[in-house]
């Protein structure tokens, strides 16, 4: 889903640290990250970020470019 938000966005590439066969039941790893890369830049974030702060970042992102 997080994926789908980011490619919509314009965001080109989009890796994930782990692939995981089936739905995970456990609480992400806080150490996890996701790299995001859009228009030049590179974000860290973490992969249990909240989805609504992920959709604000998303947005902020796309509004400096």
């Amino acid at each position: 889903m997080k994926e789908a938000l980011l490619v919509e966005s314009g965001f080109i590439e989009v890796t994930q640290p782990k692939q995981f066969p089936v739905q995970r039941s456990v609480t992400a790893d806080p150490n996890e990250m996701l790299t995001l890369k859009f228009c030049g830049m590179q974000l860290e974030i973490p992969i249990s970020i909240q989805r609504d702060t992920l959709s604000m970042i998303i947005e902020v992102t796309a509004h400096a470019q």
